[in-house]
């Protein structure tokens, strides 16, 4: 049974110095977003749900003017179905570019699945400001909701995100730094889509390496996308690099914002999810990934994901 509530007419607010809290009915579990005004027309937002029940957030929103809304999957999968009939669905791992003006629909999420994602919004005059009046326009064109674009989260989308909820856990009131790493990360989801030249670096993935260190990361890169069957072998990598281990780590999270270790379950994970979306059962899957038991692929799945893999085929790639 599904439960369905207005989120506008239901939620329960509370402001936290700058923030903004909105929280669903305790009956329903723990659900609750967080809003933090940086500027005008710029908004970080951090939503952690785990509803007790099925539930349906209706929602019935009408903005003054179109919004260009960054949606980074930290944990879990919802989705929202608007009222035309089109359904977009967020997923761990995936970043999820939207543009509205109004959002007629909802929100949609399965009992029992943690849910947890971040959102930077930007209104369409702070975009005019950023990237041209012409070409904020094109991007946010249609009044009701439309999805500009859907990848996996970058190692400097996710660099941004992990800067985003330090700062908004050990230094909220640091306004300056949340709007650098936040205008980061729109910047980053706009450079994946091609919105923005992709020539200059990011300060999220580190200082730029020498040209000898960068055509080894690349080699790792490559050496662990590879190898989505089998556990990485981080100490076989670096001696083949001809770097310690400890080299290996340091500069592969300054130049891609993670691990070796972490971007390696990252391949697998979306290689695992790629296989059971094609109709893959959970053991073929677990064996193609190198996995000898079902059970731990399926605890190492549902870990990464927030939901186990038979539900996979029922939410978004």
């Amino acid at each position: 049974m599904t439960v369905r509530i207005a989120s506008e007419a239901d939620a329960l607010l509370e402001t936290r110095g700058r923030w903004q809290r909105r929280s669903l009915p305790p009956a329903l579990g723990p659900c609750h977003t967080d809003r933090l005004d940086l500027a005008p027309g710029l908004a970080l937002l951090h939503s952690r749900y785990r509803p007790g029940v099925d539930l349906a957030e209706s929602s019935q929103k009408a903005l003054p003017q179109p919004v260009l809304t960054v949606t980074l999957g930290l944990q879990g999968a919802s989705a929202f179905c608007e009222q035309g009939g089109q359904t977009l669905d967020f997923a761990s791992g995936r970043t999820t570019v939207t543009g509205f003006a109004q959002a007629h629909g909802q929100r949609r999420y399965r009992a029992g699945v943690a849910v947890r994602q971040l959102r930077v919004q930007a209104s369409l005059d702070l975009l005019q400001t950023y990237v041209g009046a012409a070409h904020a326009r094109r991007l946010l064109a249609h009044g009701r909701v439309r999805q500009l674009a859907c990848h996996d989260s970058t190692p400097v989308s996710l660099a941004h995100a992990r800067a985003l909820l330090w700062q908004a856990e050990h230094a909220p009131e640091h306004l300056l730094a949340l709007h650098a790493s936040a205008l980061g990360l729109l910047c980053e989801a706009l450079r994946a889509m091609g919105a923005v030249p992709s020539s200059a670096p990011s300060p999220a993935a580190g200082p730029l390496p020498s040209t000898r260190d960068a055509a080894k990361l690349g080699e790792a890169r490559r050496w662990l996308e590879t190898r989505a069957d089998q556990p990485a072998n981080i100490r076989q990598l670096a001696s083949q690099l001809g770097w310690s281990e400890s080299r290996l780590r340091r500069a592969f999270y300054a130049h891609y914002g993670q691990s070796p270790q972490a971007f390696h379950m990252q391949v697998r994970m979306h290689k695992a999810r790629q296989l059971l979306q094609a109709g893959c059962r959970v053991a073929e899957a677990a064996y193609q990934l190198g996995y000898e038991h079902p059970a731990n692929f399926s605890l190492a799945f549902t870990r990464y994901f927030g939901y186990a893999p038979k539900r996979a085929r029922n939410l978004a790639a």
